[in-house]
């Protein structure tokens, strides 16, 4: 009779990677001057609002039509067997749609921006990673975008832009005004680095976005800062 294995069940779990911190991917005395994440509720907005007019139409036409059939309740348990598998498969535009709204929610959580004095720097995934990444030095323009529900949201798109067609679009993002004027003056070569970008900064316990302490609530996730 062939011996039995004690076999490790962890073994094929596979290794958890923990996420590193920002200053685990920074050079020796590299500073950050700012950092954040797209405001969640923008972000979200944008992703999904392509698929949003046909989704939440075809939602409330299809839902409409079952919540009758199953009101009425004259409708035979055979047909039923039939109906409820057509209007799942005839849902797929809603499914998108809801699909889209997590997903991007997800993906949120999961993108940051970071403006050091040396790069700025745009950190995707769970681990993170440095997704892109342009010198100070190589900067040649930055420009700012603010559509009719970025003003209602109170946020902007920042389009970085560098050397050899390198880009990074910072979306989402409150206080964009602020932010695009300081990375233009970085462009030109007339920030200089005595101080943050704010001269009185806070970090956010919640959501890590660097803002003016004369703020009290995040600008990012709208949290209440704690004195």
């Amino acid at each position: 009779m062939a011996k039995r294995l004690d076999v490790d069940e962890n073994y094929f779990k596979g290794e958890v990677v923990e996420d590193q911190p920002i200053s685990f991917f920074l050079n020796e005395g590299e500073k950050v001057l700012w950092k954040s994440r797209p405001k969640k509720a923008a972000y979200v907005l944008g992703k999904s609002l392509a698929l949003m007019p046909i989704g939440i139409i075809w939602g409330l036409i299809d839902f409409g039509i079952l919540f009758a059939i199953f009101v009425t309740g004259d409708t035979p348990l055979e047909m039923l067997f039939f109906i409820v598998p057509f209007f799942a498969l005839h849902l797929t535009p809603f499914w998108i749609w809801l699909f889209s709204l997590f997903k991007s929610a997800k993906e949120q959580k999961t993108i940051e921006y970071v403006i050091t004095d040396y790069r700025v720097l745009l950190f995707k995934g769970c681990p993170k990673f440095v997704d892109v990444s342009i010198n100070l030095s190589d900067l040649t323009d930055a420009t700012l975008k603010i559509n009719f529900i970025d003003k209602i949201l109170k946020v902007g798109d920042i389009k970085v832009i560098g050397l050899d067609g390198k880009e990074i679009m910072i979306s989402d993002i409150p206080n964009s005004v602020f932010l695009h004027s300081k990375i233009l003056a970085l462009c030109k070569g007339t920030e200089e680095f005595v101080t943050e970008f704010y001269e009185d900064r806070i970090e956010c316990a919640h959501c890590d976005t660097m803002y003016d302490a004369k703020e009290s609530r995040c600008p990012s996730c709208g949290s209440t800062r704690k004195e």
